[in-house]
């Protein structure tokens, strides 16, 4: 969570006057640009290896499981993809709008917005989309 300390204005970070014009913080609109890029990569990497599972289908039993595990790695796959370009995309705005503080001589006046590793969150997020699934496969299976 991205917090900040009002100064002697009470403005948020984004509403700050630099000397001459108005200042505004583009990293904050990083928030919905993450979330925007994780919905679409993920919708679409889920529908990609859901078409490639759905081709092994057979009325056996054994590429059924076969199936449903690709069904499990093909969403643990798509959700880490995900993640990853969201975080990187977070990254790249948080970047941006350092640079830009550097150039408008704001260096070191802004708070440092401390955002999470790309790969660790990936895999964090593809393990537990696995871990989940097995546990709902095997609370399936159970119960017949």
């Amino acid at each position: 969570m991205v917090s900040w300390v009002p100064d002697e204005t009470g403005l948020k970070p984004w509403q700050q006057e630099v000397a001459g014009g108005e200042y505004f913080n583009y990293s904050w609109r990083g928030l919905w640009l993450r979330a925007v890029v994780l919905g679409g990569n993920e919708g679409i990497v889920a529908a990609a290896f859901l078409v490639m599972g759905v081709g092994t289908f057979v009325h056996d039993m054994k590429p059924l499981i076969i199936a449903g595990l690709v069904r499990i790695v093909a969403g643990a796959l798509s959700t880490a993809v995900a993640e990853f370009a969201s975080v990187c995309t977070q990254v790249d705005t948080v970047k941006a709008q350092e640079d830009r503080d550097t150039r408008m001589g704001r260096e070191g006046l802004a708070e440092r917005v401390v955002v999470p590793s790309p790969t660790q969150v990936a895999v964090a997020a593809s393990l537990a989309y696995m871990i989940k699934n097995f546990l709902l496969k095997h609370e399936t299976i159970k119960r017949f």
